[in-house]
């Protein structure tokens, strides 16, 4: 499960926290970049902590699988669900979660803005009934703002994606192809 937020929801019953059940880093990503563009403003660096049914298991969190996801996109919302619990619970989950980072576990995840901006060009490319309207044009508007470094193929098929990284005076230009 990739973690959307540290930021809870209070309810009657404890908190709430969002998190989309994934097995792929492609879905790691399709994940973070639904959820950015329902608050578009600029594209910029995200971060997700990975975590487990174990993990809740044993911190007492329970998992709602049948909260509805509210991205805007299909399988990102069907993969949904809420974690709840008290604070106590959700304390002692991440300091399990960062105990096992610390021992090696690969449990953080960085998503650069070049990369989620290549998502959202794929996503805004999903055909009818994949995406909603208006989440449609929330990546086409983010989109918008970079229109530089996207390049859709001719023929619809894809998407090229173009970063140079400035690094000790050497501009390599990173290119990334993906196919709808």
């Amino acid at each position: 499960m990739l973690l959307k937020h540290f930021d809870a929801a209070v309810n009657k019953s404890g908190l709430s926290v969002s998190v989309f059940d994934v097995d792929t880093e492609a879905e790691e990503l399709r994940s973070v970049a639904a959820f950015f563009q329902k608050e578009p403003k600029k594209v910029e660096k995200r971060f997700g902590v990975c975590l487990t049914q174990d993990d809740c298991d044993r911190a007492g969190i329970g998992i709602d699988a049948d909260a509805v996801g509210d991205t805007g996109i299909k399988d990102v919302d069907q993969r949904h669900a809420n974690l709840t619990g008290s604070q106590k619970q959700f304390s002692e989950m991440i300091a399990q979660i960062l105990a096992r980072f610390w021992e090696g576990q690969n449990r953080l995840r960085v998503f650069p803005a070049w990369q989620i901006l290549g998502e959202l060009a794929v996503l805004a490319r999903l055909p009818e009934g994949q995406i909603a309207k208006e989440t449609r044009e929330n990546c086409e508007n983010l989109l918008e703002k970079h229109a530089g470094m996207l390049n859709y193929s001719n023929d619809g098929s894809g998407v090229e994606l173009r970063k140079e990284l400035n690094h000790n005076h050497l501009k390599p230009c990173v290119v990334a192809k993906r196919s709808f």
